[in-house]
């Protein structure tokens, strides 16, 4: 580890081909990374390229090296899901209906009104609680995961998906759900 921590110091100071090898050991992760997130390989590959080209410009402001995974990952997980809306084909429970075609098990049919205030709750989350919820309840990431990718601990990120379930179980039973908030930017896929 101590090896990597400064191969990641050199560069952040830009030390000829530093950030190459670092490349070169995160390619592979960074790509599961991506296709966990896109399920296209080329769009997969496309964002690991922005990746890259978003982490060379900008590896000389890392503050804390020891975060640099956390610090790709979050420009991965952002490049992501930019090319998902520019492609407009992105639904946030993509990734659970293919478990469910995939599934042997019964599972219970959702009305298109159940989806739309699932989708209506999600949408007024904070951006930050929904990358949560995808990380757990779509993609299956496990709660260390989810720590490392964020940067928090694990009993931070158990705390957050709590509070999460209870809002949207409030938003979801509440009397004033009918009525969903305004959202900050347009559903993947949509024009307003």
């Amino acid at each position: 580890m101590d090896e990597r921590l400064n191969l990641v110091r050199k560069a952040v100071r830009r030390k000829p081909g530093a950030f190459e090898l670092l490349m070169e050991q995160e390619k592979e992760y960074l790509y599961k990374m991506a296709f966990l997130y896109c399920r296209e390989e080329q769009m997969a590959l496309d964002t690991v390229a922005e990746t890259v080209a978003k982490a060379y410009v900008g590896i000389s402001k890392l503050k804390k090296p020891e975060y640099f995974r956390t610090w790709l990952t979050r420009i991965l997980i952002n490049e992501a899901l930019r090319a998902k809306e520019r492609s407009g084909n992105w639904l946030p429970w993509e990734a659970a209906e293919l478990q469910k075609e995939n599934s042997m098990a019964p599972v219970r049919e959702y009305s298109r009104e159940e989806i739309m205030d699932l989708r209506n709750a999600l949408q007024r989350l904070p951006e930050d609680f929904r990358e949560l919820v995808l990380m757990k309840y779509f993609y299956e990431f496990s709660i260390k995961e989810i720590s490392q990718i964020t940067g928090s601990s694990e009993g931070a990120v158990r705390t957050r998906l709590c509070r999460i379930r209870k809002l949207l179980k409030k938003d979801l039973e509440g009397p004033d759900r009918q009525e969903p908030a305004p959202m900050s930017r347009p559903l993947p896929g949509k024009t307003k």
